[in-house]
């Protein structure tokens, strides 16, 4: 029953898109896929603690007023690790614990969250 009702919602949304183009503030760049960016995260990932990582992330380009909050670090311990890695220069994951968090490099928006447990 929930494809009956998510169909004609999702068709609408493509027409509308073709008709009026993308919604504002929407991402429009690549986006990887979990596997994508689990096999990033392991090839590329650089290993930072909590107090490195504000330094890390800017190096690589993420904006002074990108969304720090999404990173969710207050409280954590100065030794927390995250990983950082670049994809296809317009996207910034950070991974901590089994979370990714993929941001828009140029506006420091979150576009997506992955939950890269095991399978």
């Amino acid at each position: 029953m929930k494809g009956f009702w998510q169909e004609p919602n999702n068709a609408a949304v493509r027409l509308m898109a073709r008709l009026f183009g993308p919604m504002p503030g929407t991402y429009h760049g690549p986006y990887p896929t979990r596997e994508e960016t689990r096999a990033v995260l392991g090839e590329n990932g650089t290993g930072v603690v909590q107090r490195d990582l504000g330094s890390e992330l800017l190096s690589r380009g993420f904006p002074q007023d990108g969304n720090w909050g999404a990173l969710c670090t207050k409280g954590s311990p100065p030794d927390t690790r995250y990983v950082v890695a670049n994809w296809r220069g317009e996207t910034l994951i950070v991974l901590w614990g089994d979370t990714a968090l993929l941001f828009e490099k140029t506006s420091g928006t979150v576009y997506a969250t992955y939950v890269l447990g095991e399978e």
